[in-house]
């Protein structure tokens, strides 16, 4: 895990660098406003580091100094130092798979063929392909995307090549006989998104097919594997964009003398904010014979932030992502916390 760190691909920058630069200055504008008036606006709640308006709110101009914040948290903001926070619009941060959803065919043996990147496109006639795409975030906010050709999704999805140690080789390809333009949701380090897709048709295919979001890949940010995924199952901004609401699984609250109660431990700098969970010390301590169950329950954490979270993201002490959620929009049913 120390190893891994988010690169930036370089071309997605030059195509993006007058969007930077425009997203720099409005966050130092915001940041000066919200200095001076402390409103309790909704930034960083609506969208990728967006007010309801739009607009890209602003991170700290200077990484938080904290000398005593831990060794780890430091080197997760490390992993994270090229992330362009105040672009507009900011990267789209994904942690699906495409194409989605990865149960869209019929068989085991179309899904081994997806799995192997084994395509056999036999689409007469493209669509056109819009000159946008739209992405609609859970925040209530929509941001416009260069868009992507059916033809390149399908270059795209056929391919990513044999994953190491998957035997292919008796595996058949699964046919793709149509296309059109629809919507697909997918999950992001801002909750689940809903965009302009690409509708793939088949055989092995079943009801109205699989998707492939229709977004140019420069638009797309892929952190790996490992940074997808933390212990963090999800936070909840708070409106004016100042305090998060960390969500994890701990002792339960009716477990008596073997319940815990956690506190925060937070560092942040330009492009992240990094934050720990710990336990607190019991007031009265358990006795030393007394056996407490293993079972783990939903709780939460306030966490104070130094600056507006804005398009910066949020990740555990090993760097790994929490999805930040509009304030209001978390579910904790079913198989844990989410937006």
């Amino acid at each position: 895990m120390s190893g891994d760190r988010v690169t930036i691909d370089r071309s997605y920058l030059a195509d993006r660098a007058w969007r930077v630069l425009a997203g720099t200055a409005l966050a130092a504008l915001l940041a000066a406003t919200l200095a001076a008036c402390d409103s309790g606006g909704d930034s960083g709640s609506a969208g990728p580091g967006s007010s309801s308006s739009g607009t890209t709110a602003a991170p700290p101009t200077t990484p938080t100094a904290n000398p005593s914040a831990p060794k780890a948290l430091t080197a997760a903001l490390a992993r994270w130092a090229d992330f362009p926070a105040a672009a507009i619009p900011r990267p789209i941060v994904v942690l699906d798979e495409f194409p989605v959803p990865e149960d869209g065919v019929a068989t085991n043996a179309a899904k081994l063929a997806f799995a192997c990147g084994l395509i056999d496109v036999a689409i007469r006639r493209y669509p056109a392909s819009p000159t946008r795409a739209t992405v609609s975030w859970s925040g209530g906010t929509t941001t416009s995307h260069a868009a992507l050709s059916a033809e390149d999704a399908v270059t795209f999805i056929a391919g990513t090549g044999t994953p190491k140690g998957l035997d292919c080789s008796d595996v058949k390809p699964v046919r793709l006989t149509g296309v059109h333009l629809g919507t697909t949701e997918f999950r992001t380090d801002r909750g689940r998104v809903s965009t302009t897709a690409w509708i793939f048709t088949g055989p092995e295919v079943p009801g109205d097919g699989f998707s492939y979001p229709a977004v140019r890949q420069t638009e797309f940010l892929r952190p790996p594997r490992k940074l997808s995924d933390g212990e963090l199952a999800a936070t909840e901004i708070a409106a004016g964009g100042r305090s998060l609401i960390a969500y994890f699984f701990g002792t339960p609250t009716n477990a008596g003398a073997c319940t815990l109660e956690y506190k925060a431990v937070v560092a942040e700098s330009e492009t992240a904010v990094a934050i720990t969970i710990r336990p607190l010390p019991a007031a009265t301590p358990s006795p030393t014979d007394m056996k407490c169950a293993t079972i783990a329950e939903v709780r939460t954490v306030t966490v104070a932030l130094a600056g507006v979270l804005g398009g910066r993201v949020v990740v555990d002490k090993a760097g790994a992502l929490a999805p930040v959620c509009p304030a209001g929009k978390v579910r904790t049913d079913g198989a844990g916390p989410r937006c």
